[in-house]
């Protein structure tokens, strides 16, 4: 499932007090996409926001990304571009955090 473009935009501080609560509540396997939002601002960079504001989470997180993903063709399967994709969400998150989980995105079909 994607959102439709343009996405909307609110305030990272807005976003990472919901993710404190999530996780608070023990909601701890997260799910994050290079897809999900624009190249510049997605859920990775989220994610990196809110570890490198509190670190002492990372090690509670379950940190799931997907990506391989193009949204005019579907999933990128090849290695060299799924490969391309885990470097991708890995300077996102600028070291903040690891990734537990990769995986290709997929397209679903309504109907």
């Amino acid at each position: 499932m994607t959102l439709p473009a343009p996405f909307p935009q609110f305030e990272r501080e807005h976003q990472t007090s919901l993710l404190k609560a999530a996780l608070d509540q023990g909601a701890n396997l997260w799910n994050g996409g290079l897809h999900y939002g624009t190249p510049e601002s997605n859920s990775v960079h989220l994610m990196r926001h809110y570890f490198e504001k509190y670190p002492q989470d990372a090690e509670k997180v379950v940190l799931n990304i997907k990506g391989a993903f193009n949204h005019g063709t579907g999933p990128v399967g090849s290695p060299e571009a799924i490969r391309a994709s885990v470097e991708q969400a890995l300077e996102g998150l600028g070291g903040a955090k690891a990734i537990d989980i990769f995986e290709m995105g997929m397209r679903t079909f309504a109907g």
